[in-house]
């Protein structure tokens, strides 16, 4: 029997490479192979960081957030929930929400525009406006946090 500390056996060694054999292998590309693989790489890369930080991906993502937010409050709405809170709170979620809704319409119609022509389009990544809609979703989904945790201190509060 081989104790724990002892050595390996032989078919659980990992092979080694040779000092030098990294430099070796990348010599056996040529400049051009290099800058293909670099591209073959680096292309996709690239091309969805533009797809997930473009105007019309975050469009698609405010809506659904939207659509989300708009359920969770018809959903307290619907459930009485109002009688349970105070009419600050209720206040105040409804003019959230309605500024939200404002924000998110306008946001929506201005891509839409942009939609018109490829320069439009281009043009909406230089002045940073990616920005405006990651900004309105963290608020659709603050608001909706706020709202599930005052729908929650209402259930608490009936069944007490």
């Amino acid at each position: 029997m081989s104790s724990l500390c002892g050595t390996a056996s032989s078919h659980l060694d990992v092979p080694v490479l040779p000092d030098g054999s990294l430099p070796i292998i990348a010599s056996l590309f040529s400049p051009a192979t290099k800058v293909v693989l670099v591209g073959i790489i680096g292309l996709p890369l690239v091309g969805t960081s533009l797809h997930y930080a473009s105007p019309a991906y975050l469009t698609r993502v405010l809506s659904d957030a939207m659509n989300n937010l708009e359920k969770t409050y018809t959903d307290m709405i619907c459930a009485e929930l109002p009688r349970l809170l105070t009419a600050e709170e209720v206040e105040h979620l409804s003019s959230s929400l309605h500024s939200l809704q404002l924000k998110a319409d306008k946001h929506r119609t201005e891509n839409l525009l942009n939609f018109l022509s490829w320069r439009a389009t281009i043009c909406d990544f230089i002045p940073g406006r990616s920005v405006t809609p990651f900004r309105c979703i963290e608020e659709v989904r603050d608001l909706k946090t706020r709202s599930g945790i005052l729908k929650l201190e209402a259930r608490t509060f009936v069944t007490n």
